[in-house]
C-alpha cells in the first residue's frame, strides 16, 4: 500500500510538473509573439 501511495504520489508531480513545462513553454511563446509584434510596431514607425 505504501509503494502504490508514492507511486501515485509520484505520477501526480510528475503530471503537474509536465503541465507547469507546458504551461511555462506556452506563456513563452505568447510573450515572445507579443514582444516581436511590438517590436516590428516599432520598427516600422521609426521608419515611417
Amino acid at each position: 500500500m505504501y509503494s502504490y501511495n508514492n507511486l501515485l504520489l509520484g505520477g501526480v508531480i510528475m503530471s503537474f510538473a509536465a503541465w507547469s513545462a507546458i504551461f511555462m513553454a506556452l506563456i513563452g511563446a505568447m510573450s515572445g509573439a507579443i514582444f516581436g509584434t511590438i517590436s516590428s510596431r516599432n520598427k516600422s514607425k521609426n521608419t515611417n
